[in-house]
């Protein structure tokens, strides 16, 4: 299958071989660099697929720790004009080991929570909303993290930047928080969090803030937990 870009480059899929997929496109890897080619199922759930004009200013605006985005395509070259959102898109593959969060020590997790204030800051400032808000869209490995999968990410001008930062936040580390606690269920089945079904009070993974407070992660997060009757 041949597919167009915008400026009129051509990628031929023969090139590529199956990566990984999803609910509503798959991944393919070129088998000569590390570029992935993202495409989309052909249905009616274009509102899943991003659209050419937040791709283009996810591209320009050159943000910290998100995939980087690469090109758009269309399946026939006649579609390259029209209105509806791109069939394919290419991108940078994230290098790296998989790890994990539950293993780190402090420094590592300072790291994270701090390159990622640094995302969350430059998304405010553009008003971009992250949108599909979860564990399998945020790489962790020695480097640090990348968030990828930004096919919901939104231009949200009406809303100001403090509100914006507050939802894009709190939608992160919750997230790596729950991914945490998972973890420590796993390697530790016989303690139990109180704070891991009750969402009363939040205010300990609001910032996540309380992983910094032992040498490791897992000790901090044993200061919260409690033997299983």
């Amino acid at each position: 299958m041949i597919y167009y870009s915008l400026n009129k480059k051509i990628l031929d899929t023969d090139k590529y071989s199956k990566f990984d997929h999803g609910g509503n496109s798959t991944i393919y890897k070129n088998i000569g660099s590390d570029i992935l080619f993202k495409v989309y199922k052909f249905d009616i759930n274009y509102r899943y697929h991003m659209r050419k004009k937040n791709f283009e200013m996810l591209k320009e605006k050159n943000i910290p720790n998100l995939v980087k985005l690469m090109d758009y395509y269309f399946q026939f070259d006649q579609k390259i004009n029209s209105i509806l959102p791109m069939d394919a898109y290419t991108m940078k593959m994230v290098k790296g080991k998989k790890i994990d969060l539950i293993d780190m020590d402090r420094n590592y997790m300072k790291n994270i929570l701090e390159q990622l204030e640094e995302t969350l800051k430059c998304l405010s400032n553009e008003k971009i909303l992250i949108g599909d808000a979860h564990k399998d869209n945020i790489i962790f490995n020695e480097n640090g993290v990348t968030l990828i999968d930004l096919d919901q990410f939104i231009k949200m001008g009406l809303y100001s930047k403090k509100g914006i930062y507050d939802a894009n936040k709190s939608s992160l580390m919750h997230i790596i928080t729950m991914k945490i606690l998972m973890e420590f269920r796993k390697k530790n089945p016989n303690l139990s969090l109180p704070f891991f079904w009750s969402k009363e009070d939040t205010s300990l993974y609001d910032d996540c803030e309380f992983l910094l407070e032992e040498e490791n992660v897992e000790d901090s997060v044993k200061k919260y937990s409690y033997k299983r009757n």
